[in-house]
């Protein structure tokens, strides 16, 4: 598996060999959802549904009561919450939450039959509008997670990633925070509480990022480490399909190889460049330790 995604990184050609390697998806959006057996929007009887389609359904809006949770919860807090839901709960169960709440796995998901790992502050914004048309029930989730909740579904998708330069993301992470989002997405409330009074970038990393390096989970998620995203709890790569963020046509090439085409458009872009600031060396290598296993695993270094 190691050799198989690394190759995304790495070869110039990756694209198009990772597409040789999947089931052609050329029908992906409008045959998807009926297509494959591990799907919830299948007929399934033995937990008690009706031999209907479930897009045939009524689905209750629950997007208020999503927001309102929000408003209430951390963003960290969420995560655990749903961690552990999807842990413990019997899958038969997290089928009959997905009618009603969307959640663990969104039918958005699961009809194109791609699951976009969103990583905060990787463009993944704009990759969900790419690839689902939104960005609203498609959450920041591990693969763990999604393995959790659906171990047949996992297998069967097209999983994928962005990944982006630590240097480069932590500058958009401080932008985006230093001015409270961006007009598609703003910070919670915890979190604004918490960064409120930071001054500049120094202070970002060392009173707030590398104190807490032993409790990452704990910070703001745009801020959280890159492989935690991807990987298992051994470190191990859960998908195949991993794009640099500064080699993004070759993310495109691959999805239009899966049946997604469009325009690619940036979102949710913070106010400055990150690439257009020089950072201290104090900063560079606090970084370089704050993020080793990042940049050792998706082959960064500060300039590349």
């Amino acid at each position: 598996m190691a050799q198989a995604w690394r190759s995304n990184l790495t070869d110039s050609q990756a694209g198009n060999k990772s597409a040789q390697n999947v089931t052609p998806k050329t029908e992906l959006l409008s045959s998807k959802r009926a297509a494959s057996p591990h799907s919830v929007f299948a007929t399934a009887p033995s937990t008690g549904f009706s031999e209907i389609s479930i897009y045939d359904r009524p689905r209750i809006d629950f997007q208020p009561v999503r927001n309102a949770l929000r408003r209430m919860m951390s963003h960290n807090t969420s995560v655990a919450v749903g961690d552990q839901f999807v842990s413990i709960m019997p899958h038969s169960v997290q089928r009959r939450t997905e009618l009603l709440f969307d959640f663990p796995i969104s039918h958005h998901i699961r009809s194109t039959g791609v699951l976009l790992i969103r990583i905060p502050r990787t463009a993944s914004v704009s990759a969900s509008f790419y690839i689902y048309g939104r960005v609203a029930n498609i959450p920041h989730r591990s693969a763990l997670f999604y393995q959790r909740a659906d171990p047949a579904f996992f297998s069967s998708a097209t999983k994928i990633a962005v990944v982006r330069n630590p240097w480069s993301r932590l500058v958009s992470a401080y932008k985006y925070l230093k001015s409270n989002g961006t007009d598609v997405s703003k910070p919670n409330p915890q979190t604004r509480r918490a960064v409120q009074n930071i001054r500049s970038i120094e202070h970002l990393v060392f009173d707030y990022l590398v104190p807490n390096v032993k409790s990452m989970h704990r910070l703001d998620p745009t801020l959280h480490h890159q492989h935690t995203y991807i990987c298992d709890a051994n470190g191990i790569p859960l998908i195949d399909n991993i794009f640099k963020l500064e080699e993004i046509e070759k993310f495109r090439v691959f999805m239009a190889s899966c049946g997604v085409c469009g325009t690619l458009d940036r979102l949710n872009v913070s106010n400055t460049s990150p690439a257009a600031v020089r950072l201290p060396p104090t900063i560079v290598d606090a970084v370089a330790t704050v993020y080793a296993k990042d940049i050792a695993l998706f082959g960064y270094s500060y300039d590349s």
